[in-house]
């Protein structure tokens, strides 16, 4: 046999167990399809108990980890509230501005504002 003869049978194997393939996916595909809606409560109770087995696996040992967490947490809502506040007393020293002389300003703009 050829080069060129081989490839042209394997070329046409392959493209008949692609359609093959194919084909036993559509039908699968339609026969899940036909049992979930002649089978709903099945599927329903399947899911609940997957669900719950899911979260039986994932919550074992959860205590140590949520106090680690909750510390780590803290210390990233301190940090970043250290931050908001360091942020803002130098917003403070730049702007030179009271409370009242900002509520003003916004004050004016929206009466500048055309509303509909």
């Amino acid at each position: 046999m050829k080069p060129d003869e081989m490839t042209d049978i394997t070329k046409e194997k392959l493209d008949s167990l692609t359609t093959t393939a194919q084909n036993k996916a559509k039908e699968a595909l339609q026969a899940s399809q036909s049992y979930a809606k002649e089978n709903p409560m099945v599927l329903a109770v399947g899911a609940l108990i997957f669900g719950i087995a899911i979260g039986a696996l994932c919550s074992t040992n959860r205590e140590p980890k949520r106090k680690q967490s909750g510390k780590a947490a803290r210390a990233l809502v301190d940090d970043i509230v250290s931050q908001v506040s360091h942020r803002l007393n130098e917003f403070k020293k730049q702007s030179n501005c009271s409370p009242s002389s900002l509520l003003e300003q916004v004050q004016g703009t929206g009466k500048k504002l055309k509303w509909w």
